[in-house]
């Protein structure tokens, strides 16, 4: 009888201590999938730029950022150098405008630097910092137009 009564009793611990690590383990695999989820990365890429990397264009022109996933302007900061202001807008769902209120000066070159808050990263640099820069011209857009159509 004895002998009966240690058996159930060892049984019953036995299966306290199963409950115990099944409960450790569930949550440990709940924190596990709770920090995965948090540093999980949407990758998304520029489909194309205005003016273009290293490219030159006139001092009255806007830049334009195209995305080929559906962005939002909130979700990024925008560094520009030399200082410029800079009204920065959602045309739609892949693409931003940033107007330069003051006009872009003649023969200077500039870097704008985009920096993705939230998890998000540039698939060109694999970070969440994507720079370009360009080179302004000493004429206006309309000055070589009508230059070429003389």
């Amino acid at each position: 009888m004895l002998s009966l009564l240690l058996r159930t009793r060892n049984q019953d611990v036995e299966t306290q201590n199963q409950n115990t690590t099944t409960k450790q383990s569930q949550a440990q695999q709940t924190e596990q999938q709770t920090t995965t989820n948090q540093t999980q990365k949407t990758i998304i890429s520029i489909y194309s730029i205005f003016p273009p990397n290293k490219g030159n264009t006139t001092p009255d022109m806007d830049i334009t950022i195209t995305f080929n996933n559906t962005v939002s302007l909130a979700n990024f900061d925008f560094h520009y150098t030399p200082a410029l202001s800079v009204k920065e807008t959602q045309y739609n769902k892949k693409i931003f405008e940033l107007k330069n209120l003051d006009g872009f000066k003649p023969n200077t070159k500039y870097k704008v630097t985009i920096t993705a808050k939230k998890n998000i990263i540039f698939r060109e640099t694999m970070t969440n910092k994507y720079d370009f820069t360009f080179t302004t011209v000493n004429s206006t857009y309309s000055e070589i137009i009508n230059k070429s159509a003389q």
